[in-house]
């Protein structure tokens, strides 16, 4: 297992430094406003994709062995289109995403909604090899296209990102059709009701979770940019795109840290949706949530120690607020480490409507406390708000975790602090390295 979760974290890892010398294009080519454009772009996109994700995300990997897979993908396809027009249409309406880019956000969403049916299809099958070329594969084309058009061709504005999602999308739902509907070779439509039953269902609570997840960090984008003029530290003024601008900055580092949790949450979800053996899945998710904060804490501490002035040299000098910023958001991307593996057993095991109570926890929490801390504090409210949400979060999830109906919660704690685990991962390494050559 760890062999997949380092190949994933390879792939993710790769994909976060492409998207980091995007945010440094942007940041530093385009400025902090088109930064924030294209950061409000974005959300805009996410809220539609999160819709459209229903029948077409994380669902899927938990139906793709037990549902007709054809069936699940035709399905899939139309409610990516079916999102892009009920959802996006009223955004646009009611100017809840910016006017100018309406029509590109519902085109650029329904590509990645496409996409992301096709990339949840091969995670169920463990098809991960291809998952992973897929990652890398649109963080490449998007950097290069962007390139091409600033340095080839001035661009200056949104556009540029536009055209570079344009492409990059494109390219990587071509590739995954070609690799899917070779994989899945049956063309018979059955066990319709069921699969409709069980992909809205529990694709309804997975995106309860998602949204609400989503909202209970970037709704800070909204209220920032609603105050108008926030004053940093009495160093400089700042004004709504330029604090959602650097606001997105600290968290896009947030998720930068979060990669190997993500890479082994990706794995338990993929393995736990094809397990059985139900004390395996848990003590599976225990395990890999003490890998996963062990791993995140050093990398949270190496940016902790890095100056101010390092983030300014790299960033220019618009982004001098982002390293406090980023200080304040700490505590909560330690939490989310250990918790993400929790949400992700519960999607594998089909109880979806766990991480859609922990996310409407996170919601609350933010909504009581964001209001508050953001025209008190500014940009370090906006990051303490996500911290606190965050937190109730993870409490929420793993105390479920623990009162999992039919486990004792006294076992559980127990073999949270076994240390047999760390023999046990010992010898994934010495799989790893070659010292025992049995197939994983």
């Amino acid at each position: 297992m760890l062999r997949s979760i380092l190949a994933n974290f390879s792939a993710r890892f790769a994909v976060a430094l492409i998207n980091f010398m995007v945010l440094l294009l942007t940041a530093r080519m385009l400025g902090s406003d088109v930064r924030g454009e294209i950061s409000v772009i974005a959300l805009g996109m996410n809220i539609i994709h999160l819709i459209s994700d229903i029948a077409g995300g994380p669902s899927l990997v938990y139906l793709v062995p037990r549902a007709s897979n054809y069936t699940l993908l035709i399905i899939g396809y139309a409610w990516s289109f079916v999102s892009a027009i009920i959802i996006g249409i009223p955004l646009a309406y009611f100017e809840l995403i910016p006017p100018a880019f309406a029509t590109h956000i519902l085109i650029l969403s329904l590509l990645v909604s496409l996409h992301s049916v096709h990339l949840n299809m091969l995670l169920g099958r463990e098809r991960n090899r291809e998952y992973n070329m897929l990652l890398v594969t649109q963080a490449i084309v998007l950097i290069l296209v962007m390139g091409i058009v600033i340095f080839a061709f001035g661009g200056k504005t949104t556009g540029v990102f536009i055209i570079g999602a344009y492409v990059a999308y494109g390219t990587v739902l071509l590739i995954s059709t070609v690799m899917v509907w070779r994989v899945f070779k049956v063309r018979k439509i059955e066990q319709v009701a069921q699969a409709l039953t069980g992909l809205f269902r529990n694709g309804f609570f997975t995106q309860v979770a998602s949204l609400t997840h989503q909202l209970s960090v970037r709704i800070s984008f909204y209220i920032l940019a609603a105050i108008g003029t926030i004053n940093f530290a009495g160093q400089m003024e700042l004004n709504g795109d330029q604090a959602v601008g650097i606001y997105s900055i600290a968290i896009s580092l947030a998720e930068a840290i979060l990669l190997f949790s993500q890479s082994v949450a990706t794995i338990v979800l993929s393995r736990t949706a094809n397990a059985n053996d139900q004390q395996y899945k848990r003590r599976l998710a225990v395990q890999c949530s003490k890998l996963s904060l062990v791993v995140t804490i050093p990398g949270i501490a190496l940016f902790m120690l890095l100056p101010e002035s390092f983030y300014v040299n790299l960033l220019g000098p618009d982004f001098l607020p982002v390293k406090q910023v980023f200080t304040f958001l700490t505590p909560g991307i330690a939490l989310v480490s250990f918790g993400t593996v929790y949400s992700h057993y519960f999607s594998g095991t089909g109880k979806h409507f766990m991480n859609a109570i922990s996310g409407t926890v996170a919601l609350t929490i933010t909504l009581l406390t964001a209001y508050v801390l953001i025209p008190g504090y500014g940009l370090v409210g906006a990051s303490l708000a996500a911290s606190l949400a965050y937190a109730g979060m993870v409490l929420t999830i793993f105390v479920l975790f623990l009162f999992e109906r039919g486990f004792s919660p006294a076992e559980t704690i127990r073999g949270f602090f076994s240390v047999a685990d760390f023999a046990l991962l010992k010898k994934q390494f010495d799989k790893l390295l070659g010292k025992n050559t049995t197939k994983e």
